[in-house]
């Protein structure tokens, strides 16, 4: 099916740019765009993406569209947001969509109570992982690293400026280059390794 039968198709089942971007797993912007003729060449895989929509049962509703998407897509935008539904735990940053930190209640741990110095003389301390990593008191600036608990001082004035300059001259170098990479500063939990052994808070993080 070509765009022109697509088109075609739309009009008789009386679709919206909106059902068509939910039953197709794409975003709003790149069905108005293929649809609106801006784009003559759309990837292959998007065009099975929307032709699919076109042998799909008629939803009664948008919002009962089982809900997915284009991992590739980096054009998502806050209409696209808005039509998510809330089980959806997902966030669009820079046009792309990423899975949201999961804010589940962590499960009760012994380890909330306790002190750095009780968690530093622990049997466990060696061993921990990111779970127990989780149950450590909130108001404890730790990290962990191969098993073993840090703490983290406080940083001075010359510190902070450092890593504000830092963030800034790496953001505008993505910026200035198209870039899709993501730049944070801490504090923010970076779980390194599949073993789970290491969660740290850098100064400066790119994803």
């Amino acid at each position: 099916m070509n765009i022109e039968q697509m088109k075609a198709r739309k009009q008789e089942l009386g679709y919206s740019y909106e059902m068509i971007a939910r039953m197709a797993g794409v975003s709003i912007a790149t069905v108005k765009k293929i649809f609106g003729g801006e784009v003559q060449s759309p990837r292959y895989d998007t065009l099975q993406k929307l032709e699919s929509v076109f042998s799909q049962p008629l939803p009664s509703k948008v919002r009962e569209v089982e809900f997915k998407y284009d991992v590739s897509d980096h054009s998502y935008t806050a209409e696209d947001y808005n039509t998510f539904p809330e089980y959806a735990a997902i966030e669009i940053v820079n046009g792309k969509i990423y899975p949201k930190y999961p804010s589940d209640k962590p499960k009760e741990s012994r380890y909330k109570s306790m002190t750095f110095h009780q968690l530093a003389s622990d049997t466990k301390n060696g061993s921990y992982t990111y779970e127990d990593y989780e149950g450590f008191p909130g108001d404890l600036r730790v990290e962990i690293v191969r098993g073993y608990i840090y703490a983290l001082a406080a940083a001075n004035t010359a510190h902070q400026l450092i890593c504000g300059d830092l963030h800034v001259q790496i953001y505008g170098y993505i910026k200035a280059n198209g870039g899709q990479c993501v730049v944070g500063q801490a504090p923010y939990d970076v779980c390194l390794f599949e073993d789970g052994l290491t969660t740290v808070q850098p100064d400066v993080y790119v994803v």
